[in-house]
């Protein structure tokens, strides 16, 4: 949420807030994408892993498929807090 606040406050409008709970998997990541991208007034996809809880492996895999599957064509840019 902290993150949603930050991009808030530096004038960025979030559409989406999406909660792992720590047990996604690259199928749901992947589905998560293709999900959010179905909306064309997206027009980037900002990406933050709270480390620990979410294996992050998980999620860059699941970031990878939905760009071979779903041709991404905006910005998709991360962080991972520690």
């Amino acid at each position: 949420m902290n993150t949603v606040d930050a991009l808030s406050l530096c004038g960025g409008p979030v559409a989406n807030f999406l909660d792992t709970g720590g047990k996604a998997t690259a199928a749901t990541v992947a589905a998560s994408f293709r999900l959010f991208l179905s909306d064309p007034r997206v027009l980037a996809v900002f990406v933050n892993i709270f480390g620990g809880l979410t294996r992050c492996d998980m999620i860059a895999e699941g970031v990878a498929v939905a760009y071979r599957e779903l041709g991404v064509r905006v910005p998709v840019v991360g962080a991972q807090e520690t």
